[in-house]
């Protein structure tokens, strides 16, 4: 079954994002973006809250950046998504992860099972 896995947001102040999730919603943080990367992870165990760097020009201070799905067959799921007039997808080649935008808007992280995200499983 093809599953959700994490949700990415951009924020200008990343830690006073993480801070709100942590703080008021109950998640948990398992990556700090001083850990060698630029995103925060929090999660509640089951799906990622990923927190990315915004452009501090943006019009927002925060806003929804993508999704990430965890697909059984990412291959498959590749030509499936090619087929679709409504998806473009970001390269051209066939990969264990890549990138795609649906309905004109919506990005999406496409994965295989083996690939994970900070505080969750791939299962």
């Amino acid at each position: 079954m093809n599953r959700i896995k994490h949700i990415a947001i951009c924020a200008k102040d990343q830690e006073r994002a993480a801070q709100f999730y942590e703080q008021v919603m109950g998640l948990k943080r398992v990556t700090d973006s001083t850990a060698g990367g630029n995103s925060i992870f929090l999660t509640d165990g089951s799906i990622a809250l990923a927190i990315v760097p915004a452009r501090q020009d943006a019009e927002q201070d925060v806003w929804l950046d993508h999704i990430g799905f965890i697909v059984d067959d990412s291959e498959g799921m590749f030509d499936t998504l090619q087929q679709h007039q409504e998806v473009d997808v970001f390269t051209r080649e066939r990969k264990p992860f890549y990138k795609v935008r649906a309905l004109q808007g919506v990005d999406m992280d496409i994965a295989s099972p083996s690939r994970g995200w900070p505080g969750i499983t791939a299962e």
